[in-house]
């Protein structure tokens, strides 16, 4: 593509923003469908293009001074030093912007000030999030082929553990979650919505950082679907099975990511429990598979998807899980 055209897409407003990666969803494909429940709705073969789509669902609001309080005292001064850093620098690159965004809003800016800043509002996380996915296609092809080995390389192990933490925090049943948390709050001045907007970003850039260094802790055990049995995902698809169909309030230790990969594969990563020195592959019983496509639907907010009808019409987002009865 022509560098001029590069540039003039990249100053397209997007407003089309997924929560979950499309070309993750195309190994569940059929013919360039997906068989997707939505809500108690009867299951239907969608285009991945159109799943786990928000209307500017990542449009940046600045952090203002009471936004900066309020992420200082639940998150910041509970951080180690090294991550504080990072998490800082983040807070105040977004807390910068507020002076211009409160031009914006008042309408002091010019015309074409005032229309590049509404596209960086709309534009700069949904680009942040592509370039954490790009690099992705080989190392997923690889995984659901069983090749642990693509994740020794330390600078890929690290865009991994980025991809993976971003996915976790960046969905609709994540923020469903947390939002109501701090609106609950009391304050008549922050905004959960700018608060929660930087606090994903923190938590994900942290979350990576800890499990890229801790040893084992992005060592997988591969899932294999026995014949007649297949994974799902849905539009939260990596979850903790520590706390799935659990409050998120629920306190936890524990982290163990369940991600699948494919209808065939899955992948279990225990980000707290024993070393697990190598990748090792397991194959779950159909039931084992049924309990883990439980889980994805109970952590999901509208959306299940699988590669035929039969799994997904056995799902739905929200489900409750009575296995753990």
């Amino acid at each position: 593509m022509e560098t001029r055209e590069k540039d003039r897409l990249s100053m397209d407003k997007k407003r089309r923003h997924h929560y979950v990666w499309r070309r993750y969803l195309e190994a569940w494909e059929t013919d360039g469908r997906v068989w997707t429940r939505i809500g108690s709705g009867r299951p239907k073969p969608i285009n991945p293009v159109g799943l786990a789509v928000e209307t500017d669902y990542y449009r940046l609001r600045p952090l203002s001074p009471d936004d900066v309080a309020l992420l200082d005292a639940l998150v910041l001064r509970n951080l180690r030093p090294d991550l504080r850093d990072m998490a800082e620098a983040w807070v105040s690159a977004l807390a910068m912007l507020h002076g211009a965004y409160l031009e914006y809003e008042a309408g002091r800016m010019a015309p074409d000030e005032k229309k590049a800043f509404d596209i960086a509002l709309n534009n700069v996380i949904e680009d942040l999030y592509a370039q954490i996915e790009g690099p992705m296609n080989p190392v997923l092809d690889a995984l659901r082929v069983g090749n642990a080995a693509v994740l020794d390389d330390s600078n890929r192990l690290f865009d991994f553990a980025t991809f993976l933490a971003s996915q976790y925090f960046r969905t609709l049943s994540m923020a469903k979650a947390v939002t109501p948390i701090l609106e609950s709050i009391p304050s008549d001045y922050h905004h959960s919505g700018a608060v929660w907007g930087a606090m994903r970003l923190v938590f994900s850039f942290n979350l990576a950082a800890s499990l890229s260094s801790r040893p084992g802790a992005l060592t997988p055990l591969f899932l294999d679907a026995p014949a007649g049995a297949e994974f799902a995902t849905g539009d939260q698809p990596v979850i903790n099975v520590h706390t799935a169909g659990v409050s998120l309030q629920a306190p936890t230790q524990d982290l163990e990511f369940l991600y699948p990969l494919s209808p065939q594969v899955a992948i279990l990563l225990d980000a707290t429990g024993p070393r697990r020195a190598a990748s090792t592959r397991r194959s779950p019983n159909e039931d084992e598979v049924a309990r883990y496509n439980a889980m994805i639907a109970a952590e999901s907010s509208r959306q299940i998807y699988a590669q035929s009808e039969q799994v997904a019409s056995q799902l739905y987002a929200g489900m409750p899980l009575d296995w753990r009865s």
